[in-house]
């Protein structure tokens, strides 16, 4: 690649830092809130993160318990239901410590804290993520809910104006081209409410899966102000 010259640092500017959960107030939507609350609870993805959070967690208990002396108690049973009929019974207690003189355990240690702290981040940045797209999905719900409500209306007003215009045919004043026309803009804006009503049961069915819900299409968005 002799046409890329790479710069001698990164010059994509410092990072902009973890995301702050106070976005969401700035929005002052408190179903929102309850609908990224529901989420958070419920979404299937974000819980599988949290369960690889407390995988790695245990690993890296699992991984740091060689550093400390381990204890072992034995006890044993004699007669004929010890298994080998050898009538000897007692009690043992055996302790070990495995001196990590070139940091083989240690090494392990750390390597399962950085996997630890990698799959804690990952979970932080999928917790942000799915609290974005159930912004995202319920701002899309409630602007095709809108879209339609205006649709509605400009289909009512097209039906009245091709009623006028057989009205208009029927007396001998109108003329059945205007009539056709105005007929034919009822259709169209039929077609288009019919295209935001499925664009808006799309949306739900969408917000409905992020919250961990059948996507039934039943949840209710609106917007307070």
């Amino acid at each position: 690649m002799p046409n890329v010259g790479v710069p001698p640092s990164w010059s994509a500017g410092a990072a902009r830092g973890p995301v702050a959960d106070s976005w969401l107030a700035s929005l002052n939507e408190p179903q929102l809130d309850a609908l990224i609350g529901e989420a958070l609870a419920y979404n299937v993805d974000l819980r599988l993160f949290f369960a690889r959070v407390d995988v790695a967690a245990a690993n890296f208990a699992g991984a740091k318990s060689p550093l400390w002396p381990q204890v072992n108690l034995l006890a044993r049973g004699g007669g004929k239901m010890s298994g080998d009929s050898s009538g000897l019974s007692g009690v043992g207690l055996f302790a070990a410590w495995e001196i990590d003189l070139w940091g083989r355990v240690r090494a392990t240690a750390r390597a399962t804290e950085l996997q630890y702290e990698s799959a804690a981040l990952d979970a932080e940045y999928a917790r942000q993520s799915i609290a974005a797209l159930v912004t995202k999905g319920w701002v899309l719900a409630v602007e095709a809910r809108l879209q339609k409500s205006l649709a509605e209306a400009a289909l009512s007003s097209a039906e009245q104006l091709a009623s006028l215009a057989r009205d208009r045919l029927r007396v001998g004043i109108g003329d059945e081209y205007e009539a056709v026309l105005a007929q034919a803009n009822v259709e169209t804006f039929n077609d288009t409410v019919r295209n935001l009503d499925l664009a808006y049961q799309n949306a739900l069915r969408g917000l409905e899966a992020l919250l961990g819900r059948y996507p039934a299409a039943t949840v209710v968005v609106a917007m307070s102000s």
